[in-house]
C-alpha cells in the first residue's frame, strides 16, 4: 500500500520526445539523448543513464545489527560506507537481484526479504528505479565478488548506524534511507 508504481513514473508534460539516440550501449546500462520539443516547437537536448533498475538491501541479523558495505567506488574514487545493493540483469525480477546482490556482497543468505519501499535514485540524470528490501533470517555463505569489487562486510549495531547518517560517516542516500526506514520497523514491531 501507498507504493508509487510504474504507471505512475511517466506521467509527462507539454514537452514531448522527438527522438532518441543510444549514445554509448553499456554492459548495465545505456547512456542515451532524447531530442525534445517543447510546446512552441524549441528543441532541446538531454542526455540521461537508461537503466534496467537496482535495489538496496537493509540486511538485518538476528542479534539487531545491521549488515553494512565498505566499498570502494570507483566513479568518486574512494570507499563508502553503504547498504548492500546492485544493478538488475536485463529481464532479472527484482526478488531475484536482492537475492544475488546480498550473496554477492556479503556472503549472507536472505531466509526473507520483504520491499519496503520503491523509488527513483536520481530522476535528473538517469532512469534508475530502485527497490528498497529488508533481508532477515539471514544465514552466513560465502561472498562472490566481481573482478571490480573491494568490499568489506561491516556487521554495525543499528542505533551506531543512525548515528553515521547524520555525523557525515554515510554520505550515500539510498543508505541512509535504507537504515532509517529499518529503524523505523525495529520502532513499530517493539510497540507490537
Amino acid at each position: 500500500a501507498g507504493l508509487a508504481t510504474q504507471s505512475d513514473r511517466r506521467k509527462g508534460s507539454g514537452v514531448k520526445v522527438v527522438e532518441r539516440k543510444i549514445l554509448r550501449r553499456g554492459a548495465k546500462f545505456d547512456v542515451v539523448v532524447h531530442v525534445l520539443e517543447t510546446e512552441n516547437g524549441e528543441r532541446l537536448e538531454r542526455e540521461f543513464i537508461d537503466h534496467p533498475g537496482s535495489v538496496v538491501l537493509a540486511p538485518m541479523l538476528d542479534d539487531g545489527r545491521i549488515v553494512l558495505i565498505r566499498n570502494l567506488r570507483h566513479s568518486i574514487g574512494k570507499p563508502i560506507v553503504e547498504l548492500p545493493a546492485g544493478t538488475a540483469h536485463r529481464g532479472e525480477p527484482p526478488e531475484e537481484t536482492a537475492a544475488r546482490e546480498l550473496t554477492e556482497e556479503t556472503g549472507y543468505v536472505a531466509g526473507r526479504l520483504r520491499l519496503l519501499c520503491e523509488f527513483y535514485a536520481c530522476p535528473g540524470a538517469t532512469t534508475e528505479w530502485m527497490r528498497l528490501y529488508l533481508a532477515d533470517r539471514l544465514t552466513p555463505g560465502t561472498m562472490r565478488l566481481e573482478a571490480d569489487e573491494d568490499i568489506t562486510v561491516l556487521p554495525t549495531p543499528l542505533d551506531e548506524a543512525l548515528a553515521m547518517t547524520t555525523d557525515g560517516r554515510i554520505c550515500d542516500a539510498k543508505t541512509m534511507l535504507g537504515i532509517w526506514r529499518a529503524a523505523q520497523l525495529r520502532g513499530s514491531d517493539r510497540k507490537s
